[in-house]
């Protein structure tokens, strides 16, 4: 039967992506802000002051995650001016484009895992073959993203330039070290990020991969 080879190969690729996106949330939350910021990693910035940069960030996590217009965050204004300039607000545009379409592939593939996993689980076969198809998803998720972490951790400043010459036209994502963004989010906030980011993939697909290994080895015990 084709349907479960096919199954297994969905479910297969599906899965190290469904976690890495699953772990956006996370990092789009006003918990990971308070995290980094209460770390005392790096300085204050010139223009705020800590209470006003967590505003100012949560403003931007705001944005990010809800139907606002950017004009929602061009009128944010202090006694210096509007706090983001004209090359910010574009880059944050297609910040919010790229994270819905993110999440949007991420419910895709949820869906896709979900079905796979259901119509495995109707075929005997499927049922046997399903433990190793997961653990694979696993295996599969600690190649693809260590090496991604091996390649950030080595070498951030080519990964995060990399990054968005990837995924973001021209160089509006390019900043003077005193816009609003670098303020709020510098090299080592992407940093401790991307580093989370990667973790809790991997950690993710530990525990799946044990998971499916100890299922496998039960389902076959006599």
């Amino acid at each position: 039967m084709k349907t479960i080879p096919a199954l297994r190969s969905v479910l297969v690729i599906s899965i190290p992506f469904f976690l890495l996106l699953s772990n956006l949330y996370l990092l789009f939350s006003p918990s990971f802000i308070d995290y980094e910021y209460s770390k005392g990693s790096w300085p204050l910035p010139p223009r705020y002051d800590d209470h006003e940069r967590r505003e100012v960030a949560e403003a931007v996590l705001y944005y990010l995650r809800s139907k606002e217009e950017i004009s929602y965050l061009g009128e944010l204004a202090d006694e210096g001016g509007p706090l983001f300039n004209e090359r910010e607000l574009i880059h944050l545009v297609d910040v919010k484009v790229l994270a819905r379409r993110a999440l949007l592939l991420h419910g895709v593939l949820g869906l896709l895992i979900v079905g796979a996993v259901v119509i495995l689980l109707f075929y005997p076969k499927g049922r046997r073959v399903l433990p190793g198809s997961l653990l694979q998803g696993s295996l599969l998720t600690f190649l693809l993203f260590g090496l991604v972490g091996v390649f950030a951790a080595a070498g951030f400043d080519t990964f995060f330039v990399g990054f968005h010459r990837t995924f973001f036209e021209g160089d509006s994502w390019l900043f003077s070290p005193y816009d609003t963004l670098i303020q709020l989010f510098p090299l080592p906030f992407w940093f401790d990020a991307a580093i989370t980011w990667v973790g809790l993939t991997l950690g993710e697909a530990a525990i799946l991969g044990v998971g499916a290994y100890l299922w496998g080895r039960s389902s076959v015990a006599p």
